[in-house]
């Protein structure tokens, strides 16, 4: 049977990779996006995940039902406005998902590219679950603007943590109508937005976190968990975020171990 494919940021980067991996004759994609993809037999949708009149327009144009939406889009800065950065990385993905998820199939499923910088939400609870409580765009709205110092300085980061978060709402509410909700948090990948990424992190830090992992993620190495997921009839996993970053985090973790076991020795 053919399924509906509805991802967003498929023009370029990860977004990109994922329509290149799973573009096949079994499949109908629907990129949303403010760029065309070039991949043939793609349906490409002028969207901007940041306003919701046009995500309210896309809508119009997408099928009746869905099989699996891929949230992909997502900016690092925006020296112009930096709330643009939440708007589209979360309250719009956030928004495209309660519109849609009534239209995704029993048995389909969401998949959010977050990233591993959103990856310690619960570190951030207090401010990450009052985004996650904002219902209108008007208190997104204020919230932003009576509460900028909580986020003005990483607005990045504190939008991927409250995408992160709420891979767990989601799933819950996906269960209802047997959705998979799950989460990919992808590390340092070369994309059209290394150089954002670099700037942020400062130099010496990204090439360290590079220099660790022996060598920075490509969009084939996301788009390949992606398409494990997409393809997998995996109806047990639900609620699940996924850190991609060729084992960064975890040797965080065992150095943090060694020291302790060095302290006990």
């Amino acid at each position: 049977m053919v399924k509906n494919i509805v991802l967003t940021g498929g023009a370029s980067g990860i977004g990109l990779a994922i329509v290149e991996r799973l573009a096949d004759p079994d499949c109908i994609i629907w990129n949303l996006d403010l760029n065309d993809c070039t991949q043939p037999n793609v349906n490409n949708i002028t969207c901007d995940i940041a306003d919701r009149e046009s995500i309210k327009a896309a809508l119009l144009l997408l099928p009746v039902a869905v099989d699996v939406l891929i949230h992909v889009a997502g900016i690092a800065q925006c020296r112009r406005d930096p709330s643009q950065v939440i708007r589209v990385n979360f309250f719009g993905m956030r928004f495209l998902n309660e519109q849609l998820i009534d239209r995704i199939t029993p048995g389909g499923q969401v998949l959010i590219v977050a990233s591993s910088a959103g990856r310690d939400w619960q570190d951030n609870q207090p401010v990450v679950a009052a985004m996650l409580a904002l219902a209108t765009s008007g208190q997104e709205d204020r919230w932003l603007q009576e509460h900028k110092s909580s986020w003005i300085q990483d607005p990045y980061k504190i939008s991927k943590q409250c995408a992160a978060a709420y891979t767990y709402l989601a799933s819950a509410e996906g269960r209802r109508r047997r959705v998979r909700v799950n989460c990919i948090n992808p590390g340092i990948t070369r994309t059209p937005l290394s150089d954002n990424f670099r700037e942020m992190l400062g130099s010496e830090r990204y090439d360290s976190i590079v220099a660790q992992t022996g060598r920075a993620g490509e969009p084939q190495d996301v788009a390949a968990v992606v398409e494990l997921l997409a393809r997998a009839d995996c109806q047990w996993m639900n609620g699940v975020e996924i850190t991609v970053d060729g084992g960064y985090f975890a040797s965080t973790i065992a150095a943090a171990l060694n020291a302790d076991i060095d302290n006990q020795a």
